[in-house]
């Protein structure tokens, strides 16, 4: 996941106010809520179990439907980012939706009250809701299934749907927070006049007050009946950006629409070719590109008030505050003597090909990588060097001993077991080379998770005759120092996203396909082997995307 769009998403204030009640008791309007899932996202199952409760309240006044966002290939099956049990997991949910629509959100409650179980555990949910189990097993097992979520991955697909979750109401999509008071408040924007509306506050919090120009608005006495949005004027303060013309992927419009929209703030974009970007390059040891920077007086301003983390995510640079290259994804770099030196020193250039792929072992989206990996592997064999390296952060949680080793200096997304995980693979593939690494990141995938692996780990690596008692001494020793130096690369690239893919030290931003893959790869050889003829077909039916 990129850090830079955690951050964007505090800078924008998307929540319109509601409107207060008419004073109606019978209300007759019907709200179509619409969500797209995956139904093993933990993302996706949050939704749902948030959505209940206003579901539940306003039952006779939603149309509620889930469809689910799956891959149908061209022989009828399924393919889904967390593989064939959510593919089972979609089909019996359909199966209830369609047959049991009345009991739909209480078979739904049921499976996600226990998700690390779904899809085994439908039959338990059916029995204790009173369903007809024969009759689902028959749709769940046999063609009316498929059906159903072949029409169901349609429907995602039209609206080129693939985040978990998607949110539709009305036709138009939410945006907002999702905690079961924002579901009621956007709910209660189409039905003013039902009764449980008539508690809904003016606003719960800044983001709900609508924006004045050249003005910041604060919910005074939120989330109460008296509450009220009061303005007071910005202060100033300014944004700089620095980019280049020449770095094709330093795309920075997102980045300035999203400070623009803060009160206060006067954006200003400069090239580094400029006579203004030469001086901050100068001035600022400016190494890659692009660079935001903040004015000092933003330390006066409501919106450095409202974020007490930024102040220890941010570089202090003499008159301004820099964002952390890692955190910008800032990686074209200014000088190229300096890039030069970087790859140099992970072996770059090489007599064959060079693939590195960053990685969290945990990671869904990585996981999907590593099954392309596998495909061009057993394309272009050893001809090609692949190596995988793992993302881990510093001081991520604050440090937590749930997420970090080595007091909060190597940290994982998905928690320590992750962590843990990565310097065993790292282990595998340090000793044993690619190939066996190959088979233990995927076995691991396939039997393990970021909750039990470290006590799974062993059993995969058994079966596939590894040496367990080498990967344990490693994981304490030499595997620290393999994971480092992953994180040496990762820092100097500013990667932090998984997966990312560097081909011969370049960032590879095509689809993420074994075909578009696998060309990119070929365009780097002096003479293209046989093997850049074959082409390689997409079994997930479109590329794959999104990232950790």
């Amino acid at each position: 996941m990129k850090l830079f769009t955690v951050l964007l998403v505090t800078l924008l204030f998307l929540l319109a106010a509601c409107g207060g009640p008419t004073g109606s008791v019978v209300v007759d309007e019907k709200v179509n809520v619409h969500l797209f899932v995956m139904s093993r996202c933990p993302y996706g199952v949050m939704a749902e179990k948030f959505f209940e409760p206003v579901l539940k309240e306003f039952k006779d006044n939603i149309n509620y439907r889930v469809d689910f966002i799956v891959s149908e290939n061209p022989d009828g099956s399924f393919k889904s980012l967390h593989g064939e049990p959510e593919v089972k997991a979609d089909i019996i949910q359909l199966c209830v939706q369609n047959d049991f629509n009345d009991k739909f959100v209480d078979f739904l409650s049921c499976m996600d009250d226990d998700a690390k179980n779904i899809p085994d555990n439908w039959k338990s949910c059916a029995e204790k809701l009173n369903l007809d189990v024969k009759k689902l097993e028959a749709c769940y097992s046999g063609e009316e299934g498929k059906q159903l979520l072949s029409e169901s991955a349609k429907k995602a697909k039209e609206k080129n749907i693939m985040a978990s979750p998607t949110i539709f109401i009305n036709g138009k999509q939410y945006q907002g927070p999702r905690a079961p008071k924002d579901f009621k408040k956007a709910i209660c924007s189409y039905l003013k006049a039902h009764p449980s509306c008539a508690d809904i506050p003016v606003c719960s919090n800044d983001a709900d007050c609508p924006q004045k120009e050249g003005k910041v608005a604060t919910c005074e006495n939120a989330d109460t009946k008296t509450a009220k949005c009061v303005y007071e004027d910005a202060k100033p303060f300014d944004v700089v950006i620095l980019s280049s013309d020449k770095c094709d992927h330093c795309d920075t419009s997102r980045v300035s629409k999203a400070f623009a929209s803060i009160p206060g703030a006067t954006v200003k974009e400069f090239d580094i070719s400029s006579e203004e970007g030469k001086k901050l390059v100068d001035s600022l040891s400016i190494v890659k590109v692009p660079v935001v920077l903040l004015s000092k007086n933003v330390e006066k301003t409501k919106f450095w008030k409202d974020q007490p983390g930024l102040a220890q995510v941010l570089e202090d640079k003499g008159d301004w505050f820099k964002f952390p290259d890692i955190v910008v994804g800032a990686d074209f770099f200014v000088s190229e003597k300096v890039k030069q030196d970087l790859l140099k020193s992970i072996g770059i250039p090489s007599d064959k090909p060079v693939v590195d792929f960053f990685v969290m072992s945990f990671c869904p989206y990585g996981n999907a990588a590593e099954d392309i990996i596998n495909n061009l592997f057993g394309l272009f064999g050893f001809t090609v060097e692949f190596r995988p390296r793992y993302i881990v952060y510093s001081h991520y949680q604050g440090g937590s001993s749930d997420f970090c080793l080595d007091n909060g200096n190597l940290c994982s997304m998905h928690g320590v077991q992750e962590l843990n995980q990565d310097i065993r693979e790292a282990c595998v593939y340090d000793k044993e080379g690619f190939r066996k690494w190959l088979a233990f990141a995927r076995n691991i995938n396939k039997e393990c998770g970021p909750s039990n692996a470290d006590s799974c780990w062993e059993s995969v690596a058994e079966k596939l005759k590894l040496d367990v008692d080498y990967i344990k001494e490693c994981e304490k020793g030499k595997g620290l120092d393999l994971i480092k130096e992953d994180k040496r690369v990762s820092d100097a690239f500013s990667i932090g996203g998984s997966p990312t893919f560097l081909i011969n030290g370049e960032r590879y931003t095509g689809r993420r396909t074994p075909e578009a893959i696998k060309q990119a790869i070929c365009e780097t050889f002096s003479e293209k082997p046989e093997a850049c003829n074959v082409v390689l077909e997409d079994s997930a039916g479109k590329a794959s995307s999104g990232n950790c």
